[in-house]
């Protein structure tokens, strides 16, 4: 599954996808790409991936996070992408690029892959390794949702916030 709200946005990567999608099937012939976003197929000569246009109803998005085995952003400049948590949340893999945030919330080999954006090679035979092997996709599915779970949960992030505020105020500067 790859998601951006605009496909032609250059910091979100979507033509690495495609090159990287194009690599996987030169590989392996059982492999499919859903894709949310603005725009259909015709316009990327992606005929054999599944586009499902833009989505914003909740249960849609979730449907299609719980759906894929694995969730790739190929963000070439990102910060702490939401597509990430949306997907770990849903118990989906994550495999990206050493950029931005993305680091912090894949755990390399655990819950997903990071590789370097030059290295699509690289992770191109990660992700035909992981689809080749139903134990890492339980197992790393597993992982992604106690991440979320222990560092990402709505009531943990506000306790980190009022613990933050907390020492700010007694210490101000």
């Amino acid at each position: 599954l790859f998601a951006a709200a605009f496909l032609p946005n250059p910091q979100k990567g979507f033509d690495r996808f495609i090159e990287l999608y194009r690599i996987i099937q030169s590989r392996m012939n059982n492999v499919q790409a859903l894709i949310i976003g603005d725009s259909k197929g015709e316009d990327y000569e992606l005929t054999d991936a599944e586009f499902l246009g833009y989505i914003s109803d909740p249960k849609q998005i979730i449907n299609a996070y719980s759906l894929s085995d694995l969730f790739v952003i190929t963000s070439v400049q990102d910060n702490l992408p939401g597509t990430v948590l949306e997907a770990m949340s849903c118990g989906t893999p994550v495999a990206g690029f050493n950029i931005g945030g993305i680091p912090e919330m894949i755990d390399d080999n655990k819950n997903g892959f990071v590789a370097e954006p030059e290295k699509l090679d690289d992770l191109a035979n990660r992700i035909i390794d992981y689809i080749n092997s139903p134990e890492k996709h339980a197992h790393f599915s597993q992982n992604a949702r106690k991440k979320i779970l222990e560092n990402y949960h709505k009531d943990i992030v506000v306790d980190k916030h009022v613990e933050l505020y907390n020492s700010i105020m007694k210490n101000p500067e």
